[in-house]
């Protein structure tokens, strides 16, 4: 589908703060990126870092998308003194379904801060005329399943996403409704 979202340019509570990505945030990402992250989000060699120029360049199309009202949004998770712990994106899977993805950095996880981005998400998604949100999650990932699981999403069988070699890609389908 390829209708913008209309989400709010901030989403906070007291403690956490979601807002656009900075360039300059491209530093944090780059150090605090680990291979649990590359794994997950399909990088060529999960065992090597991207370049910084790369993570800039991947930071500037985020920040162009969202100018340009595209499809998806990408939020920056920043901890309540505004340290960068992550980041989160919605964007639509079809006509009633928007999909939510989370990342933490490591000195962040475990302590609740992508559950209360998606459950932030979630609220904002509530004007989008979706019916749902999803979150694909592979079967190891325990601690992104138990994220979902916390925001209010329940497992519902498995879906076939498309991996980056272009093979189909089991992952767990986790599945949040909105309400009308």
């Amino acid at each position: 589908m390829d209708a913008p979202l209309r989400l709010p340019d901030v989403l906070a509570d007291e403690t956490i703060r979601l807002d656009a990505y900075r360039v300059a945030d491209a530093e944090v990402h780059a150090a605090a990126e680990d291979r649990e992250m590359r794994l997950r989000f399909d990088a060529p060699d999960p065992d090597v870092a991207a370049p910084l120029d790369h993570v800039r360049d991947v930071m500037r199309g985020w920040i162009a998308a969202r100018a340009a009202g595209r499809p998806n949004i990408v939020y920056a998770i920043r901890e309540a003194g505004g340290a960068l712990a992550g980041g989160c994106e919605l964007r639509w899977l079809d006509s009633e379904s928007l999909n939510v993805s989370y990342w933490i950095y490591p000195a962040f996880r475990g302590s609740g801060l992508a559950a209360r981005a998606v459950a932030l998400l979630c609220e904002a998604a509530r004007g989008e005329h979706a019916r749902r949100l999803e979150a694909h999650i592979d079967a190891d990932n325990t601690g992104s399943r138990r994220t979902a699981a916390a925001a209010g999403f329940t497992e519902a069988g498995t879906v076939h996403d498309e991996g980056p070699d272009g093979a189909p890609r089991m992952r767990l389908r986790y599945v949040r409704p909105l309400p009308g």
